[in-house]
């Protein structure tokens, strides 16, 4: 393979950009210039969630509705169509329908005859057209998705009214390598998400957090990259991290598509540490699970990872365990709490203010404050193996 070719198949970017005109804004927002059309978004939490963001900034929630995959729904897309159905009726049932368009991911293409199928069948009961786009970074394209939506577009015919501004779909749940990300913003950390190339659209970050926002991302042309890179993804990286990320800790996760891939992040961490990266963290996401799980086990890992014994302290430590600006537990919201901590002579201690490998430094406290849901299974874990409440 050619360095021409390489680049081509995989490389690594920015995973934050203040980019407005992404396939993720340009694509939807066609389809929603028709206010007679339904997009159903289809695919895992992050797929959906990003359609999602997109609906929320051109006002258009009325026109979206989503069909979450699951991990669970992986082993068995056949019995997942009975969801799609499921949402497709509701679609369906809308006064002033003109057409429905299913805005399907990279994990349908992997079923793409299942769902074309499924598709053809549900079209031949409507009244109306029902249309697919696939979409993602590693579905190969014969021609411009937007060349293609317009033919699309063309094939269903004008309505004659307007869809309901009534009923609006609430958000998939936020994902568990948009937490461990969001997580890592207060260390100094070489940050990369193993990613297919387009998964970072549902994060839901303020304009000021994306300003120096830490985080790059790969991005694959092709299923098959995934496979055929793995060999040599260790020098692509190992280059970025010179330029961006020199002397810096190394922390990995990935998102859905390298997970279904079976790309082997293990082998990733030990050819990264070959290389010369001394400390390479490898973290536990798949795009499948909550971003407060994604921060949970995180925690753990590192608590596990840590040594255990305790350090002496100058004054005594209360561990605030949970804070995180993803809550509704940012440092400034808790502000009261640590001051009455400080009144009554006590110190507070936070994880992020330690170096990653100093999570250990925890069995020292005295009791341990959790803040959010993020910290409960860290709590638990200390309080089952030092007695610390």
């Amino acid at each position: 393979m050619t360095a021409k070719e390489t680049l081509a198949e995989c490389r690594i970017e920015p995973g934050v950009t203040n980019n407005k005109n992404g396939n993720i804004m340009v694509l939807p927002g066609r389809i929603w210039k028709r206010d007679d059309l339904m997009l159903i978004a289809t695919g895992s939490p992050a797929c959906v969630r990003g359609v999602y963001n997109t609906a929320v900034k051109l006002n258009k929630l009325h026109q979206y509705r989503y069909c979450l995959m699951e991990a669970i729904d992986l082993e068995n897309y056949e019995k997942w169509l009975t969801k799609l159905d499921d949402v497709l009726h509701n679609a369906l049932g809308e006064p002033w329908l003109g057409g429905v368009v299913i805005y399907a991911s990279c994990l349908d293409f992997l079923h793409k005859a299942i769902l074309n199928r499924f598709v053809e069948d549900a079209e031949k009961k409507a009244t109306v057209p029902i249309k697919i786009l696939y979409r993602g970074a590693v579905v190969p394209q014969k021609k411009p998705l937007e060349e293609f939506l317009a033919e699309l577009l063309d094939e269903i015919p004008e309505g004659k009214g307007k869809l309901s501004t009534e009923e609006k779909s609430l958000p998939a749940m936020q994902t568990d390598f948009a937490g461990l990300a969001d997580m890592l913003q207060v260390w100094d950390t070489y940050n990369l998400m193993v990613d297919a190339g387009g998964c970072t659209e549902c994060f839901s970050l303020p304009q000021s957090w994306r300003q120096n926002y830490h985080l790059k991302k790969s991005r694959f042309s092709l299923f098959g990259a995934l496979k055929s890179c793995q060999l040599i993804f260790p020098d692509i990286i190992k280059e970025d991290w010179n330029t961006s990320g020199n002397e810096k800790p190394c922390c990995l996760f990935q998102s859905p598509i390298p997970k279904i891939s079976k790309f082997d992040m293990d082998l990733l961490r030990k050819n990264l540490h070959r290389s010369g990266i001394d400390e390479v963290y490898c973290f536990k996401t798949d795009g499948f699970h909550s971003h407060i799980e994604g921060i949970s086990n995180a925690m753990l890992q590192l608590y596990n990872g840590s040594h255990s014994e305790k350090v002496p302290v100058k004054q005594p430590l209360i561990g605030i365990l949970g804070s995180s600006r993803m809550q509704s537990a940012s440092l400034d919201k808790i502000g009261h709490g640590i001051e009455h901590i400080e009144w009554d002579g006590y110190g507070a201690m936070f994880p992020k203010d330690n170096l990653l490998n100093s999570w250990g430094n925890l069995n020292s406290v005295k009791m341990n404050w959790v803040v959010s849901a993020q910290g409960v299974f860290l709590a638990q874990k200390i309080q089952e193996t030092q007695g610390i409440p």
